[in-house]
């Protein structure tokens, strides 16, 4: 108890007590040893035995002198290891961009007249950097799409990019439904020659056309 409220006090526990006994109990183990000796019936093996009995009890003190030490003080618990810092996210490679317009801009009409489905003009004519604008004017939905037999060679990419991020497949170009919607290529990086094209929901009916670029 003595241990216990003088660690809650943050002193050194002291004990009067201990010295004392073991001074009392050492003392006592001279004074029989002497006694032994000293009777004419001593004999080695009883003056043995009288050491040994007397060395136990004077082991029980000191032992129970050494209990009441302080107690030694814990380790301090390891600190714990910090978490690792997430990964970067790997962001998804971005769509090659379409060069900037530099040039003129030509209209196309896309159109159902009568029974016939068309561009308006279906031939055209451009040079590299001009825009072209495919309005929906009636007959939707329409397109433009390219024919991967009827390009210049090395141009697939540079129509995938004009095509931008709407187009449905490669070379084939998103569709539009509203009227007045507006299917924008720029012809930005395109080689010279020829491109054919067509609407994917009327290509069977012969809504094609011809694009030549300068």
């Amino acid at each position: 108890m003595l241990s216990d409220r003088a660690s809650e006090e943050g002193t050194a526990p002291s004990y009067p007590v201990y010295p004392a006994l073991v001074k009392r109990f050492t003392g006592g183990i001279i004074r029989s040893v002497l006694a032994v000796l000293m009777q004419p019936w001593f004999t080695p093996l009883e003056a043995r035995q009288a050491m040994r009995g007397n060395f136990l009890v004077a082991g029980a003190v000191l032992f129970l002198a050494a209990c009441g030490g302080e107690k030694k003080a814990e380790a301090p618990a390891a600190a714990a290891p910090e978490a690792a810092a997430p990964a970067p996210a790997t962001e998804a490679p971005a769509m090659a961009a379409a060069p900037a317009p530099t040039g003129a801009t030509i209209d196309v009409n896309m159109e159902l007249v009568g029974s016939t489905y068309k561009y308006d003009p279906a031939t055209i004519s451009a040079k590299a950097g001009d825009v072209i604008k495919f309005h929906n004017k009636s007959g939707g939905p329409h397109n433009v799409a390219f024919d991967a037999a009827g390009i210049p060679s090395g141009s697939a990419a540079a129509i995938d990019a004009a095509l931008g991020a709407t187009k449905m497949g490669p070379l084939m170009g998103g569709l539009v439904l509203e009227p007045d919607a507006v299917i924008t290529l720029a012809t930005a990086g395109f080689p010279a020659g020829t491109y054919n094209f067509h609407c994917t929901p009327h290509q069977a009916l012969g809504m094609k056309g011809a694009l030549t670029v300068n």
